[in-house]
């Protein structure tokens, strides 16, 4: 169910967005989360059993220095891989950007030792990680969001600036991976529950490798929207298999008591690659572009390849010379395919270390489950003593 629903909302996303896009404006696809925000905590706060009491000698207190040093760190990551495309990977902004990211993360991994050792919750168990099948399982997370959906905004200018599709049209040409990822949820979830996670995750993000590399094949310069869809498929069926069991697997992989903690990673892990691969691939799409751009001697190829990434390809045609515009045009399209060319391998082998990380890494559950029990709650989350 919890992968249907991940497969539905993906299928009404895209259409959602293009019809606010087309008939209001492009702010509101960010300030319609508000409301859906609001719902999701009045309904959590009605239907969701409290937490279970905490083990014996632990306080149960919002770990708010872990979330204020995560977000810093993975806020600061963001920002430096966005403006290193910009502004040049050694430009002063960029490295101290990575800088900041860096001492984020290291205070953060101070702060998860220190909650824990003073006999708190922290937001993250970092004993967990000790753990190969819950690793290789945020690598899956992290990995399947991020070469799945990373490319997903690229191709959704691509289709709009470049083939001439209206943003409903754009979002009508990504549901064959929303439409098949939320099919093969519903029909296989609960099958699927009862195999070792490590086959259909990694199994799922083979699939997305090879949807990955159909979708490559398939954009040339005079590809259009259809060129795309038998890689969304093929996309959306290694999505639909993967995500199900995910969560499951987390939270089965570690003791009962941080349950809630392995599932909350998970999604975080997600999010975090999803969010990563947008501007990794961004950067790579621009590099790309311009290299083209540069050979077919365009002026200013660099801030064109900027502009391509914008969804601006209409403005860059339109600044050549009326005589050379026809050319300015070709060169646009292989510029878009080259780029998008490297995007779809970047992704295809993200998923692929996906796929191994998950199949030698993740094991199943034993079948007594001791891992799960009170006791071994207290050997993973109790503090040193000196």
């Amino acid at each position: 169910m919890w992968g249907a629903t991940n497969g539905a909302a993906a299928a009404a996303g895209p259409l959602l967005g293009g019809v606010l896009t087309q008939h209001i404006s492009w702010p509101v696809i960010f300030w319609i989360n508000l409301p859906v925000a609001v719902v999701a905590i009045v309904l959590t706060l009605r239907f969701m059993a409290a937490d279970r009491p905490v083990a014996a000698g632990r306080k149960n207190r919002l770990d708010l220095s872990g979330a204020a040093t995560f977000s810093v760190a993975a806020g600061a990551l963001v920002y430096g891989l966005i403006r290193g495309s910009d502004d040049g990977w050694g430009s002063p902004g960029t490295l101290v950007s990575y800088a900041v990211a860096a001492l984020a993360l290291v205070a953060f991994v101070v702060v998860e030792h220190r909650t824990a050792h003073r006999g708190e919750t922290p937001m993250l168990d970092l004993a967990l990680l000790r753990n190969a099948s819950f690793t290789g399982l945020l690598t899956g997370a992290l990995l399947l969001q991020a070469s799945a959906f990373g490319c997903l905004a690229l191709v959704s200018l691509w289709l709009q600036s470049l083939t001439g599709l209206a943003p409903i049209g754009a979002g009508l040409a990504r549901t064959p991976l929303a439409a098949a990822s939320f099919l093969v949820s519903a029909v296989t979830g609960r099958h699927i529950q009862r195999l070792s996670p490590r086959l259909p995750i990694g199994l799922g993000l083979l699939l997305v490798a090879a949807g990955m590399l159909l979708l490559r094949a398939g954009m040339t310069e005079g590809a259009s929207a259809t060129s795309l869809t038998w890689g969304m498929v093929v996309t959306g069926l290694g999505v639909g298999l993967a995500t199900p069991v995910l969560v499951s697997a987390a939270t089965s992989a570690v003791p009962l008591q941080r349950a809630g903690m392995a599932g909350g990673a998970v999604n975080t892990a997600r999010q975090l690659g999803m969010t990563l691969a947008i501007a990794v691939l961004g950067a790579v799409f621009v590099s790309n572009a311009a290299t083209t751009l540069t050979d077919g001697e365009l002026p200013h190829a660099a801030d064109a390849a900027d502009a391509l990434a914008a969804g601006q390809a209409n403005e860059v045609i339109a600044s050549a010379p009326a005589g050379h515009r026809k050319a300015a045009a070709d060169l646009a399209h292989q510029a878009f395919a080259t780029g998008l060319d490297h995007v779809f391998l970047l992704s295809a082998l993200a998923a692929g270390v996906g796929a191994v990380a998950v199949l030698l890494l993740v094991r199943p559950a034993p079948a007594s489950d001791p891992g799960r029990t009170s006791e071994a709650a207290g050997k993973v989350s109790t503090p040193a003593r000196t």
